[in-house]
């Protein structure tokens, strides 16, 4: 078993090229792909939590989340007990045994779909609780006499590698159920949409500027919460098409997309989304509270030139917001790094070195493969439970720590990329490269 899950290294999403013309063999095929996939990447996150220390594990936060991936295995070897039970009532829980079970009929599956939905719902906050968890038992070490204490508490341990491994295979996780879910019910037509043009949680005709119009109008709306301001966009797209011709427009207007050529790039729609959001939020905060009144410049490149491979989407989104210092640069990829904070915000717009261009928050606990953005919410802030309400105000925009770095993870798991360039004191330029699936 052990063997298995460190060969399984990156898994793909089960069937992802299929249309829903596909038989109900094909659908319980990819059930079992599924039901595959899941039994590794619950054990394997079981083992690496059960390797953490004793102290950590103890933690409430961090125990929600080891009982939520245990029950959510749990859930997954009752599923596999009603349908292969032995004559003599006892499953055999060999690893290798419970890979071999399949799904063969339309009542299990339907059954393994409603499996999956509970396991989804398991596991749809617990981000917060990481971070807390993470954060509550790195306070408890700081907090003993001793500095070596601290030390021994996280001896062997590195957070930005726990949860870089966690988050990736947590998102891979919920992303390769929520496709089985979506296959399934777009096959019994419970849901919209051309089965040539949805598969799954992959959409293949997808128009990035309609992306780009949602992504744009959630963080003006944002921004207009706490600021009473908006940010104006302006938005340049290149087009190489698959003969090679190139076609320019400029200054395009998401108001009304109707009137511009279609960038179709067959992707998840929500995970561009998600980065889109993430670094808009940065940009729109740097502007408005360095009182920059010049637009976030945005080019988008869509390269489908090459019929024998996936085409490649480029985004570069620029803005004039002062840049980020040195200091917060170096520290722009860490984990609940925020320059956030608890106190007084300047949303007046005064000028403040430390809050320029600063990493925003992730948008929720909750995860985007369940549903648009605009469904996020903005998560529980610090300053609900104190009740400073301009804390309140600072978390609708920022505050938790994790956006850029699960920017970073949702785009790097298809082969894509995140690069950032910052001019101290100009600006900040973000590049986002994604293949097509």
């Amino acid at each position: 078993m052990a063997k298995l899950i460190q060969r399984l290294s990156v898994l793909p999403l089960p069937n992802y090229k299929n249309t829903l013309k596909n038989s109900t063999l094909q659908l319980n095929a990819n059930a079992n792909d599924t039901l595959r996939c899941l039994l590794i990447l619950l054990t394997r996150r079981l083992q690496r939590m059960s390797s953490l220390s004793f102290i950590m594990m103890m933690n409430p936060h961090m125990a929600r989340i080891w009982d939520a991936y245990l029950h959510s295995y749990g859930e997954l070897i009752q599923f596999i007990a009603q349908y292969n039970l032995p004559e003599n009532g006892t499953l055999d829980l060999d690893f290798d045994h419970l890979l071999d079970f399949r799904v063969t009929r339309e009542e299990e599956n339907q059954k393994f779909v409603s499996v999956l939905q509970d396991i989804m719902d398991m596991h749809t906050d617990n981000v917060i609780d990481l971070r807390d968890g993470i954060h509550e038992t790195k306070l408890m070490g700081k907090a003993g006499s001793d500095a070596s204490d601290d030390d021994s508490l996280f001896a062997g341990f590195s957070e930005k590698q726990f949860l870089d491994e966690h988050l990736a295979e947590r998102v891979l996780m919920r992303l390769i159920a929520n496709n089985h879910i979506l296959l399934s019910q777009q096959k019994k037509g419970n849901l919209p949409g051309d089965a040539d043009v949805s598969s799954g949680v992959l959409d293949n005709n997808l128009n990035v500027l309609d992306v780009l119009s949602r992504s744009v109008e959630f963080v003006n709306d944002m921004s207009s919460l706490k600021y009473d301001e908006r940010v104006d966009v302006r938005v340049d797209t290149r087009l190489i098409d698959e003969n090679g011709d190139y076609t320019c427009e400029e200054n395009v207007d998401l108001r009304n997309i109707g009137d511009h050529k279609k960038l179709v790039f067959p992707y998840i729609g929500n995970h561009i989304e998600y980065v889109l959001n993430e670094i808009l939020k940065n940009s729109t905060r740097a502007l408005i509270e360095n009182r920059v009144q010049k637009p976030v410049d945005i080019l988008i490149v869509l390269d489908r030139s090459k019929p024998d491979s996936a085409p490649t989407l480029q985004i570069k989104i620029s803005d004039h917001g002062g840049g980020i210092g040195p200091d917060t640069l170096s520290k722009l990829w860490e984990y609940s790094f925020t320059t956030v904070s608890n106190g007084k915000s300047s949303s007046k717009g005064a000028r403040n070195n430390d809050n320029q261009n600063a990493l925003l928050s992730t948008q929720s606990g909750k995860d985007i493969e369940l549903g648009a953005a605009h469904d996020l919410g903005f998560g529980k802030s610090d300053g609900e439970e104190s009740g400073a309400d301009s804390v309140v105000s600072d978390n609708l925009i920022a505050g938790m720590g994790y956006g850029l770095p699960l920017s970073l993870t949702y785009c790097q798991l298809f082969g894509g990329d995140i690069r950032l360039h910052s001019v101290w004191g100009k600006g900040t330029d973000v590049y986002v490269v994604l293949k097509g699936l």
